[in-house]
């Protein structure tokens, strides 16, 4: 397309190439010189200058001299709004419309009345009256325009006629009528006042009477509404007292004569029914209320008698109750539920039995193993002050004494009193005590004795310690825990024995235990649970 447009314009317009640039088309640069030339043609006409003498290259070198040809009519545009008077805008804008008008085949109206009806006239079923009614649309404001300034200073008539204007709308707001009347006549022909005279009088009568009219409809109107209003709140007033007999009375009044019969037949039928249907509720609150009692005794009796049976402890008649509640079908699952309850009930109170009697075993066996601690003196043997600690403190102090260490023969008489103190506190009856206190007694003899043959010099170390052993082992004594001990032994077997057998008998309650809640899951299962079937016996 581009090819044949601008094979076109060069056979068309063969001059144009001389006007073409680098890069451009001959059609591109057709349509470029011919709206260059146009908008450089208008700017000047619209500024007085005879573009008509003026060749297309001269155009064309003006519009060079600014940036765009937008700016050199955006410039001529300012220059003419500013340095040319209304009256030569006027002239020019009337000598621009009027060319256009003339490509038309137009003359240019001379009003808007005359634009309107130039618009109006075209035949919009022609593609020519199209065209124009479009072309004239586009041209109405600048038209528009074109005359607002073409009006300049307005005529002594004209300012005449505007104050007319003013003063009648004045009359018309402060409601003269006389005054506007008077204007009218002036107007009107001598001979033509009086039928206008005899016109008004007669609107006046009308509108008069219309007033009157008006006035008595409303003042009806306004009684009716007071009328409906005391109607209204009277039967209500009547409504809240029950007088239905007076509201129908009121009713009826409404009504003509032929239809108050009838009326009276619809409210007879009406009551008939209201009569039959209080009856009706009345009849079935009152059995509701009898069979709400009946339940609530029977239900209150039902309870009381289930509270007497577990008090009772009768499970068998409680289990009838329940049995009587379900339907026949859900019975014997019911009953396969209650022995696999029982079952493991059973299971966990022997599993409890068996676990109370351990732990009381247990109990047992602990007392036991305290009382040979005591009996051992092992009591407390974290600190000090136990028994056996003193005792072992007096022993070594009496060996190191006999072995002649002073010091240790000084500690000797604080270490005794220790010593029996703390067998006091151990032992089981006085005769131990004293058995106690006669054995520390002889112990303390002897290492005194020991200490009068002691001889001058300083014993061996080897000598002490030998001196020392012997003398421990013969100033120990010996408990006779034999019998006491062997007991203890075999306590501890017997309740380890217990205690297995106990671990045993629980795991198999509980092996039990889980095969019933095995059956009961799969018996009360809520979706696909195992079907049971109850022969006759």
């Amino acid at each position: 397309f581009g090819a044949a447009a601008d094979g076109m314009a060069a056979a068309a317009f063969p001059a144009v190439a001389q006007f073409q640039k680098v890069g451009e088309g001959t059609f591109e640069t057709l349509v470029r010189v011919a709206s260059t030339v146009e908008a450089v043609g208008a700017s000047l006409d619209m500024l007085g200058t005879n573009a008509q003498a003026m060749g297309i290259g001269v155009k064309l070198a003006l519009a060079d001299q600014f940036d765009s040809v937008s700016a050199l009519t955006d410039a001529a545009g300012a220059y003419f709004q500013t340095y040319y008077s209304k009256e030569e805008q006027a002239a020019a804008k009337t000598a621009q419309m009027s060319g256009v008008f003339a490509s038309l085949g137009m003359a240019m109206p001379a009003t808007l009345a005359a634009f309107r009806a130039l618009v109006e006239a075209q035949d919009l079923t022609t593609s020519a009256g199209q065209s124009t009614y479009a072309t004239l649309l586009k041209l109405a404001p600048a038209f528009a325009d074109l005359q607002t300034s073409m009006a300049g200073a307005k005529s002594a008539a004209d300012i005449l006629s505007e104050r007319k204007d003013l003063e009648r709308q004045l009359l018309e707001q402060q409601g003269d009528t006389a005054a506007l009347r008077a204007l009218d006549l002036a107007k009107l022909d001598e001979t033509n006042r009086a039928l206008q005279v005899n016109i008004w009088a007669l609107a006046d009568q009308k509108v008069a009477q219309d007033a009157a009219t008006a006035a008595a409809k409303a003042a009806a109107d306004a009684e009716s509404a007071i009328a409906a209003q005391r109607d209204g709140l009277n039967r209500q007033l009547l409504e809240l007292q029950g007088d239905t007999a007076t509201i129908r009375a009121l009713d009826l009044a409404k009504l003509d004569e032929s239809n108050r019969a009838l009326q009276q037949n619809i409210w007879a039928i009406t009551d008939q029914n209201a009569a039959l249907a209080a009856q009706k509720t009345a009849q079935d609150e009152a059995a509701a209320s009898a069979k709400a009692l009946a339940d609530a005794t029977a239900q209150q009796r039902d309870g009381l008698n289930r509270q007497l049976l577990e008090l009772q402890g009768d499970t068998a008649a409680i289990r009838a109750l329940d049995l009587a509640g379900l339907d026949a079908s859900n019975r014997a699952l019911q009953e396969q539920i209650w022995t696999l309850q029982d079952s493991q009930t059973a299971a966990e109170a022997a599993a409890q039995a068996a676990q109370t009697l351990a732990d009381a075993w247990g109990a047992v066996g602990t007392s036991i193993s305290d009382e040979i601690k005591r009996i051992r003196g092992l009591a407390d043997t974290g600190t000090d002050n136990s028994f056996a600690t003193l005792q072992g403190q007096f022993n070594a102090a009496t060996n190191a004494a006999r072995g002649g260490d002073i010091e240790a023969a000084k500690l000797l008489p604080g270490l005794s009193q220790s010593l029996l103190t703390a067998a006091a506190d151990v032992a089981t009856s006085r005769q131990e005590l004293a058995r106690l206190q006669a054995m520390t007694a002889a112990s303390l003899e002897a290492t005194n004795e020991k200490l009068g043959q002691a001889p001058s010099g300083k014993t061996s170390s080897s000598a002490l310690l030998a001196a020392g052993a012997a003398s421990q082992a013969a100033s120990t004594p010996v408990a006779n825990n034999d019998a006491i001990v062997s007991e203890l032994v075999t306590l501890r077997e017997e309740v380890r024995q217990m205690r297995s057998e106990n671990n045993t008998g629980n795991a198999a309650i509980a092996g039990e235990n889980k095969k019933t809640n095995r059956i009961l899951d799969n018996v009360t299962m809520e979706n696909g649970g195992t079907a049971v079937t109850v022969l006759a016996a």
